[in-house]
């Protein structure tokens, strides 16, 4: 299955949102901050990203931003998780690749439907 990297800081949500995925057979990678997602990325593994918007330090939309300037860097597909409405809705015109919108609290149901929109 393919790997896809989980950019989020709070432990709880990273949490479930690893264990639903490991259990469908996926591997997941993990981050607590952007810095770290792209190192994760820059490894080159993730097939797909899973990203908090509000982090400590560089925000989501920031590596995002990354992603496009630095042409060694995949353009992988991405579900955006936050807790406000208004932020999501600049997305598009930041990174172009963005698949999935989720608004937390977020249910197995909608991260699963997400995640198969990208892998099928």
């Amino acid at each position: 299955m393919p790997a896809v990297l989980v950019v989020e800081d709070e432990a709880n949500i990273r949490q479930f949102v690893m264990v639903n995925l490991k259990v469908r057979g996926y591997d997941v990678l993990q981050a607590p901050s952007a810095e770290e997602g792209l190192q994760h990325l820059r490894g080159g593994v993730p097939k797909a990203l899973i990203l908090d918007i509000k982090l400590p330090g560089m925000s989501g939309w920031d590596m995002l931003k990354v992603i496009i300037a630095e042409p060694i860097l995949p353009h992988v597909p991405v579900i955006i998780m936050t807790a406000s409405p208004q932020i999501a809705q600049t997305g598009q015109q930041v990174y172009p690749h963005i698949a999935a919108i989720l608004i937390k609290p977020v249910g197995a149901a909608d991260l699963m439907m997400a995640v198969k929109k990208i892998f099928g």
